[in-house]
């Protein structure tokens, strides 16, 4: 969604029509049908959700690294089935 549009719609109820935007595309009058909610938390909370998941993403590709490539490469692996 362009700025400008978000900034005109915010604290829209349903059923309420913007003022008119002006942008470089043209003039725009939006009107809200609906809302789903909030779609975007504060970074202040989901900071360490963010960290937990890139420190176990990172953790997961070392781990596969060190199991299919530094291990193998260093000792004899024969797989049989």
């Amino acid at each position: 969604m362009q700025p400008e549009f978000a900034k005109a719609v915010k604290g829209l109820a349903p059923g309420q029509v913007s003022p008119l935007i002006v942008t470089a595309d043209g003039f725009h009058i939006l009107k809200i049908d609906k809302t789903s909610g909030e779609t975007h938390r504060p970074l202040s909370e989901v900071s360490e959700e963010i960290k937990e998941k890139l420190y176990k993403e990172a953790m997961e590709t070392r781990y596969d690294r060190w199991l299919n490539q530094d291990l193998r490469a260093r000792h004899h692996v024969e797989t049989f089935l």
